[in-house]
């Protein structure tokens, strides 16, 4: 025993000497119990430090990541679980008072990691097949039903275009010189094309005409629009079965329509209570 304790002491009186040479000589001539305590409280504080660092990493961690999620969404936003990048690069987003403060109203950006690259082909499309969409709306309609296009399918549009006969500057609305009244629909729609035709020929390949009471997937219009040519005369839609809800007219068509059809009372008739661009242009098409 004796020879053990003899063999095992120089070992830790050079130990100790060595590295720290903070132990003083009254510890190195005291027992090998007082000196494996002393070994042990010196190498309890590596722990400490691997505390510290564990700690100082979650505080540095937690910094960075409510940095990217205050980069990703406006905070102070009622909707801020929704609100994300994407309609700050679009501009405000449409109040709803009646959901706002609820969070249940909004879009998820394209930048979240659960929803990143989603939209790369959409938007790819949307590059090449440009879409104008027209949407007629009256003045008692505007809060009811056209700000909710706007919120909604409108703003997928390449461009979006409101008449009414009265300006709202919040949608906002092309006012045209019509009464509101269902025997003036065709007035409106020959009047709303024209203005189209004047302002926006050039903005789109192909010219949607809907009403504010329609909801229009325009990722899937545009897909099948995709190997169309809009410089060909074309239109698509059912009149038959319901011609108030929306058709497509290609610039061609746009250009043929009201250059040649509304000029001609033979081609297009000044009244009617009917969607009859249908009538106008097949004598064209």
């Amino acid at each position: 025993m004796n020879l053990n304790c003899r063999l095992y002491w120089p070992v830790i009186q050079h130990h100790v000497y060595d590295r720290q040479r903070s132990v003083t000589d009254n510890t190195l001539t005291a027992s090998p119990f007082r000196i494996e305590r002393a070994l042990s409280h010196e190498q309890g504080s590596p722990k400490k430090e691997i505390l510290g660092a564990l700690i100082c990493g979650l505080c540095v961690g937690s910094l960075f990541a409510y940095i990217f999620i205050s980069s990703s969404y406006d905070l102070l936003h009622p909707r801020a679980l929704f609100y994300s990048r994407a309609e700050r690069e679009r501009g405000p987003i449409p109040t709803h008072p009646e959901v706002d403060g609820k969070a249940v109203l909004g879009d998820h950006s394209r930048q979240e990691v659960a929803h990143r690259g989603e939209g790369v082909l959409a938007e790819e499309i949307s590059r090449r097949v440009r879409v104008l969409c027209l949407v007629l709306t009256q003045p008692e309609n505007h809060e009811k039903k056209a700000k909710h296009v706007k919120a909604t399918w409108g703003k997928r549009c390449n461009v979006l275009l409101f008449m009414s006969s009265q300006e709202d500057p919040s949608l906002p609305t092309v006012a045209l010189k019509v009464k509101e009244d269902r025997d003036e629909l065709w007035n409106k729609t020959r009047e709303a094309f024209r203005y189209v035709y004047q302002h926006h020929r050039n903005d789109a390949d192909w010219f949607l005409k809907a009403d504010d009471d329609t909801y229009v997937i325009v990722e899937n219009l545009r897909h099948m629009l995709l190997h169309r040519d809009p410089l060909e005369p074309v239109v698509f839609g059912c009149w038959l079965l319901d011609p108030f809800k929306g058709y497509v007219l290609s610039r061609e068509a746009l250009a043929r329509f009201v250059e040649k059809a509304l000029p001609n009372p033979k081609l297009c008739s000044l009244r009617g209570i009917a969607e009859d661009v249908s009538m106008c242009l097949s004598l064209l098409l």
